[in-house]
């Protein structure tokens, strides 16, 4: 869930994740990942009554952190953290398990300044990182959440519909009408984006789809 954390701040400003469980390998504790989020200038809280930590994005600075014990997520947190900062962060202690080795290279081409010493990162961020480019040209599909998230709306659409029909229909069904809904997206998407001269964009194709369908409503509705 603390994977989530700085994608989360860094868009919104806030936060809120649950409190880690675990698997067969054991607990998860958080306290490295929470005092390691503070140190960024992060303002966390645990709410004991529901389970979850709520964080605000402060300020943010530069950190200098130690682990005492070696952590991948602690670690890719921190990288995350410091990614945005335009200031030099450093990692102490730092992981290297080959995960590790993937985000450095993602975050060295997205723009992020990190050089290496045996278990210690230095890493130098920038407020504008340049991803969402590297992700289209290495040719991965990469959709905002209004399309990603698609599913999510019909689901509670097909609710509403099912509600005010007085239906019950089996799961089958949903799942059928849902698969119907987000090929429909799909071809939508993929459509908008060759359409305007950006084929195989999913996140122009997206955009300019959302667009025209709100434009069509207010058109319709005389708004404009």
């Amino acid at each position: 869930s603390f994977m989530r954390l700085a994608p989360l701040l860094f868009s919104f400003g806030e936060a809120e994740v649950p409190n880690a469980g675990g698997c067969r390998l054991g607990a998860r504790p958080v306290n490295r990942l929470v005092e390691a989020s503070r140190s960024f200038g992060v303002e966390i809280k645990y709410n004991s009554n529901d389970g979850y930590y709520y964080a605000k994005l402060g300020k943010g600075r530069g950190a200098e952190i130690n682990f005492l014990k070696k952590t991948h997520t602690g670690t890719e947190l921190a990288l995350m953290l410091a990614s945005r900062v335009e200031a030099t962060s450093i990692v102490g202690n730092a992981s290297s398990e080959p995960e590790i080795d993937d985000l450095l290279s993602f975050m060295i081409a997205s723009g992020v300044s990190i050089k290496r010493e045996k278990d210690k990162l230095l890493i130098r961020g920038k407020r504008n990182l340049k991803a969402v480019e590297k992700f289209i040209q290495a040719g991965v599909l990469f959709a905002p959440g209004k399309a990603a998230n698609a599913g999510g709306v019909a689901t509670s659409g097909l609710e509403m519909s099912q509600n005010s029909m007085r239906l019950t229909w089996p799961k089958q069904e949903v799942d059928s009408r849902l698969q119907e809904i987000m090929a429909s997206i799909h071809e939508t998407v993929v459509k908008a984006a060759s359409d305007y001269g950006y084929p195989g964009n999913y996140m122009v194709g997206s955009n300019i789809a959302g667009f025209i369908k709100v434009a069509e409503a207010m058109l319709a509705q005389g708004v404009v």
